[in-house]
């Protein structure tokens, strides 16, 4: 008996080991100073007018401080995959002198309950996830207010959870 509560506290102590190492390596990553943390729209604006960085400098920070946390928070239902692609031609316009819109190279997500073209609305409701079994909406135009923001060139790089079919205004948890 005392043989086998040896092994079980072994195995205890090595799990506990582990979750403590996984846990300082979330930690050590969120620790990093976020270059882009406090940085308004006229900074953002003038860096990319001074060239001090590129539109894919910055949603590419976007994008991968999005993925240290987004398995603790849930926060997303989708991403856009083309995000990266979409910087990289606003970079390549902006070098050949075209006129841009006035948010052109901003990072922005959309709430889920907001159409997106071609990105799937579940209202933030499980059911209408393909991913979790459910059937999958996907709108053919985008909401006026996205058409706008994409027009004055906003990079779309997700749509973000929302209580189910926005019917519950205390709480941001949905069936998701």
């Amino acid at each position: 008996m005392l043989r086998k509560q040896t092994k079980l506290f072994k195995r205890a102590m090595t799990m506990t080991l582990l979750l403590g190492l996984v846990m300082n390596s979330i930690t050590a990553a969120a620790a990093e100073r976020f270059t882009y943390e406090e940085i308004t729209l006229k900074e953002l604006e003038q860096g990319y007018a001074a060239g001090a960085f590129k539109t894919e400098e910055i949603v590419k920070a976007y994008l991968d401080r999005i993925n240290i946390y987004e398995s603790n928070y849930n926060a997303f239902t989708m991403m856009n995959v083309n995000a990266l692609q979409e910087a990289r031609e606003i970079d390549r316009r902006r070098t050949a002198g075209e006129k841009l819109g006035p948010l052109a190279g901003v990072p922005i997500v959309i709430k889920e309950a907001v159409d997106v073209a071609g990105f799937p609305s579940t209202f933030g409701w499980a059911p209408l996830s393909k991913e979790l079994g459910g059937i999958e909406l996907i709108p053919e135009k985008d909401a006026p207010v996205v058409a706008r923001l994409k027009a004055a060139g906003a990079i779309i790089l997700g749509k973000t959870n929302i209580p189910a079919f926005s019917s519950d205004g205390t709480r941001a948890s949905s069936s998701w």
